[in-house]
């Protein structure tokens, strides 16, 4: 089988599997029915997302852009949230940061942090899971309007540009050890939130983040960032 079809194939396998998953973890934890036709719908959803923005087969490095790309909107009514993290070798500590946009393109909230971390590739891995943790709560806990349309919002897209990271939660590559119980805890996270979709895209849709996080790392980041960039 060529190559190209063979990650089609494993990849629309995965995503079965990943919908079926979803289904089960709401019955078990939510007490909410199993919808069949959720399933598929929600697998063929993903694996067209996935299939579109992830070029695995055709790149050994982990954040290589072939073509420059632009930050898209969401579809009406979705929120988009970009992630992205910066690592300093000397201090091996790094800057996490996720932006969050809705369908018009205006920042709607956000945050940035530190993070200890031995790599950088670990750096982003680790920034993902904060950002899943972050929709989590914010689903749990109504703070504010903020809080609430993340909340009551029928789509969120989960943007990273850091493919290793994305092609490990979706199991599409070998785990390094340091990374294997962060990766772990994505991949749970990700199961229990309805309506969340994690995908690859390139470095340039993600200057924002990017930004936000080298600005943190250099101690140069306002606290009320998200009001002056909203």
């Amino acid at each position: 089988m060529p190559s190209r079809q063979r990650i089609i194939c494993i990849t629309e396998f995965a995503s079965t599997l990943w919908a079926i998953w979803k289904q089960r973890n709401s019955w078990v934890f939510r007490g909410k029915q199993p919808q069949p036709k959720d399933a598929i719908n929600e697998a063929e959803q993903a694996h067209q997302i996935f299939t579109r923005w992830s070029t695995i087969a055709g790149s050994k490095s982990g954040n290589s852009d072939p073509t420059m790309v632009n930050w898209t909107l969401p579809e009406q009514g979705a929120l988009k949230i970009n992630l992205d993290a910066a690592w300093s070798s000397s201090r091996m500590e790094g800057s996490a940061a996720v932006l969050c946009r809705n369908s018009q393109g205006y920042l709607t909230d956000g945050f940035a942090g530190k993070i200890r971390a031995p790599s950088a590739h670990l750096a982003e891995t680790l920034t993902l899971r904060s950002a899943l943790q972050w929709i989590n709560e914010r689903r749990k806990v109504q703070l504010s309007s903020k809080s609430e349309l993340i909340a009551a919002t029928p789509k969120v897209i989960l943007t990273s540009d850091c493919k290793a990271a994305v092609s490990h939660v979706f199991g599409m590559e070998n785990v390094p050890w340091a990374a294997r119980s962060v990766v772990e805890d994505c991949r749970w996270l990700l199961a229990q939130l309805d309506n969340v979709h994690l995908i690859y895209e390139p470095r340039s849709t993600n200057r924002a983040a990017d930004w936000v996080a080298k600005t943190h790392i250099a101690g140069a980041l306002t606290p009320n960032w998200v009001y002056f960039m909203s």
